[in-house]
This record gives C-alpha cells, structure tokens and sequence, in this order.
C-alpha cells in the first residue's frame, strides 16, 4: 500500500464506551474528535504556527528612525544622563515619569532591533 493513502482502522466499542465518546465529541463527528484528541500536540503546534505574525522589517526600521529623531526622545536621554551623574534626583515623582518613559521607549527600541535582525 503506498505511504499516500488513506488508512482506515475500525475499533470495535461497548455501548456504554460508545455512549462515553459520542457526550465527549458532542457536535464533532467523532473521527475528527478522536483524531484531535490522539494528535493533540501536533494540532496545538499547526494551530500555534498559524497565528504568528511577521513583522514588516521596513515598518520597524521606519519607527526606529524616528524614535532616534524625536526630541522627547533625547529629552529623555538628557535626564536619564542628569540623574546618573547627580545633577537631578532621582527620587522627584516627575523625574521618575519621565525615567519609566525612557526606559521603556529603550525596551521597545531593543525589541524593534530584535524584530528586524539587528544587535542592540
């Protein structure tokens, strides 16, 4: 028989089993629950791979560029600069705003470089 097709297996049940099955498949026609339940990893994994979604490579370096354009952007860089060297503290609510925002507007530039294959 060639590896192509189709193979048939009949596995004999005892009504209450079969009764069993039918509850558990409910709508499903029973082959297809039986199959599922089976293969039930390699259905996650297809599932899995079917729902990722590809970055647009020119779409991130875009947003790159201009987050190393914008002036807030080097704002940010400025008081992260002034709080590390003392001119400013660290403990102001204000300042500490304004240091989440950069830090965070860093992580999403670092995952932005990941996304497009680039080192930090």
């Amino acid at each position: 028989m060639s590896s192509s097709q189709s193979h048939r297996i009949t596995i004999r049940f005892k009504p209450d089993e079969f009764a069993l099955i039918q509850k558990k498949a409910g709508d499903e026609p029973i082959s297809v629950f039986l199959r599922d339940l089976i293969f039930q990893e390699a259905s996650q994994r297809r599932i899995k791979t079917q729902r990722r979604v590809g970055i647009d490579a020119k779409a991130a370096a875009v947003i790159l560029a201009r987050l190393g354009q914008h002036r807030l952007v080097a704002e940010f860089k400025t008081v992260a600069r002034q709080v590390d060297h003392g001119v400013l503290d660290a403990n102001d609510a204000e300042l500490t705003a304004l240091l989440e925002c950069h830090e965070m507007l860093c992580e999403i530039r670092c995952l932005l470089m990941q996304a497009i294959g680039q080192k930090r």
